[in-house]
């Protein structure tokens, strides 16, 4: 058994653009941030200088990276990364891609049932894939919410310590949501990184992710 927490619930997302936490605002103040935390630690791209930080501590060590781009309607962009521990032992037996597999089952599922099924969002084009990420597999999972006329394309990336033998692991988490007409809506949610900068800096920056 995992202990789920999903990284940023898309209902939420789309609602709010994200829920606050009881922890202190920090403007990133430079060129780039090293993020350092009990059991991970990585380095914020230099074209997220103006991104704000929110960290937590206890045991899901969890970072939110949030910014707005100016335009109408605004882009709000997020970034959560947090640690999830395995609670069963079980999960020592198990290789990462199992466990990875599990994970994003039950979250699809969660989507469907919490979300699409009480009729908060509509969910599209939700595609699960294992991909290289300079020497470290990436199990990702891609998908899009529209809530009436709000929009969010995200992606879900599990990074394991090992390929097999997890304790924990590390769940990162990309959104970008907005509000557009329809047309520009299914324009704007496609994953393309060579389209969306933001999040081709993203995949940048977990390809430098420490796990320790």
């Amino acid at each position: 058994m995992l202990a789920r927490i999903p990284a940023i619930v898309a209902a939420a997302t789309l609602a709010a653009c994200g829920a606050a936490e009881s922890v202190k605002t920090v403007p990133t103040g430079g060129a780039s941030r090293t993020i350092d935390m009990p059991h991970y630690s990585f380095t914020m791209p230099s074209s997220w200088s103006n991104w704000t930080i929110k960290k937590e501590g206890g045991r899901f060590e969890s970072v939110l990276l949030a910014d707005t781009a100016c335009c109408t309607p605004p882009l709000t962009y997020q970034v959560k990364l947090l640690r999830n521990t395995a609670l069963s032992p079980n999960a020592l037996v198990l290789s990462a891609k199992e466990i990875a597999d599990d994970y994003r089952k039950v979250e699809e599922r969660s989507m469907l049932t919490e979300g699409v099924m009480k009729g908060k969002y509509k969910l599209y084009d939700v595609v699960s894939t294992d991909e290289a990420l300079d020497g470290k597999t990436a199990y990702v999972m891609r998908y899009r919410a529209v809530m009436g006329d709000k929009c969010q394309k995200a992606a879900m990336l599990l990074l394991f310590p090992k390929d097999s033998g997890n304790e924990w692991f590390i769940v990162a988490h990309y959104s970008l949501a907005t509000t557009r007409e329809w047309d520009d809506i299914l324009k704007l949610c496609t994953w393309e990184t060579d389209t969306d900068l933001m999040a081709r800096d993203f995949v940048d920056m977990l390809k430098g992710l420490e796990m320790h």
